[in-house]
């Protein structure tokens, strides 16, 4: 029905425009004046094919981190969508908070806050054939500091983003938000983060749709003074990503205050991030927008959104801020009904804009059920394959180990021997190099891991910044699983990649550890093909192209 509506305005636009003066003057003819009706039709019925509501309230409490589920934050569940389902909405952004899904930078996902996510998501796209998108609500920031500007570098972020695709990646109606607006930062280090974030998505083995901030809060009315000369560079393996901006109504565009300005001042602030994107032949998403319940608000709520549909070569869709359990009577932008369960004043506005399609915006081909290393990637340091150390590194562990063990080698490496080692008794498997080791320029430390006739190794990674002895900087205990392709199986062979993110990204390292957690006795392991893994950047693509130098 909707492609239709297109097809009919677009043939319409024309003939309104010869025909305008003739209705004017009142010498028009029945048939053309039904012509002209349908081409009003057809122009206000041309509505964005992403239409909903941020669902607020995991977000909720940041002072509070982690928080107490109910008390500091509360994830919205079914019974709160489903209001919004019943309008016909069939788009939702879901803010939570990295530090909650991530109590740990750099560590593993957190199960208990994953649960109450996948009861949304599943909700919404399986049971109603909506999509979600999901946006760590943290303004560019993260443990406490500006994400690449502080301690909170971009492999930490990076390093999350890694994670929570490797959750998501098949179900493609569930989109990534990268981060939500990012402010007070320098947009080239902005930029940095988005681009590094995205790889990340795409090495997990995601195709879903990511939509791409820019910094100063994100806002449309500001983009061509702040963004548009440095986000329009933004590169993605698999070419499925649009930008997202978010445009209020109030006298600083800040959603703070309940007046609006006029009743043009919405459109008139999207009018050049519009024509920038159409240069592009990119799309885009509001991302956030809201306003008082007034009439003057529902005219520029109403104008707003009429300019989006009348330009969804550029707009995909849009959510309203906000709604959720936790917005009361007090909060002048709320969608959520009111306690009566009435809808509020600026439903009017909004629901003859709500698309009445099921949208495809994600017509790539669905991520993997399993990852599957990347076989094209540009490996600038092996550091153990085949019986062998490589590049300057040299054995000096002193666990139990042999090189080259005969007895268990990878299926399908090539090589004629693995690594076996036991960690009994604080073993460690140590590899130095003289000065060799700048974490900042490699994504991860990566290996093929044999668990032997166990379910696993307890061991720590461990950078020493000396030579000559075991002095360490900083270490990490190692939760394989968290960083398996899959389930670590007696007997089997499982890549682990440990992104390097959590270490001083400012110490060139002498080497590291590998050593174990236990007094006692431990398995036999194996380990193949040890690498530090450089940045998916300079990664050469299957396609033969490289990707864009990040600056």
């Amino acid at each position: 029905f909707i492609k239709l509506l297109r097809l009919l305005r677009a043939l319409c636009l024309f003939s309104c425009f010869l025909w305008w003066n003739e209705a004017k003057m009142e010498r028009i003819s029945s048939s053309k004046a039904l012509l002209l009706l349908l081409c009003y039709v057809a122009m206000v019925a041309c509505t964005c094919d992403l239409t909903g509501v941020n669902l607020s309230g995991a977000e909720f409490g940041s002072g509070d981190i982690p928080g107490a589920i109910f008390h500091n934050y509360v994830w919205d569940g079914p019974k709160d969508a489903q209001y919004f389902v019943n309008k016909g909405m069939n788009y939702y952004r879901v803010p939570f908070l990295w530090e909650r899904l991530q109590t740990v930078a750099g560590g593993a996902l957190e199960e208990k806050e994953l649960k109450f996510m996948f009861t949304l998501v599943n909700f919404l796209t399986e049971q109603n054939n909506m999509y979600v998108m999901l946006d760590p609500h943290n303004y560019g920031r993260g443990f406490g500091g500006k994400i690449g500007q502080s301690a909170t570098s971009i492999t930490l972020y990076s390093d999350f983003w890694y994670k929570l695709a490797l959750e998501f990646k098949n179900n493609t109606k569930v989109i990534f938000g990268l981060m939500n607006e990012p402010n007070g930062q320098d947009v080239h280090i902005w930029r940095n983060a988005a681009q590094r974030a995205i790889y990340a998505i795409r090495f997990a083995g995601a195709s879903n749709l990511i939509t791409v901030p820019g910094v100063d809060w994100t806002g449309a009315h500001s983009w061509m003074e702040q963004n548009a000369a440095v986000m329009n560079v933004i590169d993605d393996p698999a070419d499925n990503y649009i930008y997202e901006v978010h445009q209020y109504l109030d006298i600083d565009s800040s959603g703070t205050h309940n007046t609006c300005v006029s009743a043009d001042v919405g459109w008139k602030a999207l009018v050049n991030f519009t024509s920038w994107a159409r240069k592009l032949g990119k799309k885009a998403i509001l991302g956030e927008f809201g306003g008082g319940p007034d009439p003057l608000c529902g005219a520029a709520l109403n104008n707003m959104l009429g300019y989006m549909d009348n330009n969804t070569d550029v707009w995909m869709g849009w959510t309203y801020w906000s709604g959720g359990p936790w917005w009361g009577d007090w909060y002048f932008s709320n969608l959520t009904p009111n306690s009566t369960g009435q809808d509020r004043p600026q439903m009017k506005y909004v629901q003859p804009h709500i698309s009445s399609s099921t949208p495809k915006p994600t017509p790539h081909t669905p991520g993997k059920g399993s990852y599957t290393p990347p076989q094209n990637v540009k490996t600038q340091k092996t550091i153990y394959s085949n019986g062998k150390t490589q590049n300057g590194f040299v054995d000096y562990s002193w666990a139990h180990h042999d090189l080259c063990n005969t007895s268990v080698v990878r299926p399908g490496s090539g090589d004629s021997c693995s690594l076996s080692f036991d960690l009994s008794s604080y073993g460690a498997l140590w590899f130095q190099c003289a000065g060799c080791l700048n974490v900042s320029s490699w994504f991860s430390l990566s290996f093929w891991y044999n668990p032997g006739n166990s379910s696993g190794v307890d061991f720590g990674l461990f950078m020493v910044n000396t030579t000559g002895n075991s002095k360490v900087s900083s270490h990490v205990n190692l939760d394989l699983p968290a960083y398996s392709a899959s389930p670590i199986i007696t007997n089997q062979w499982v890549y682990i990649s440990v992104p390097l993110g959590w270490f001083n990204q400012t110490v060139v390292y002498n080497g590291f550890q590998l050593q174990g957690n236990k007094p006692g006795d431990v398995p036999l392991a194996y380990l193949s093909d040890v690498e530090l893994v450089a940045y998916p950047d300079q990664y050469t693509m299957n396609d033969g192209g490289i990707h864009i130098p990040i600056v």
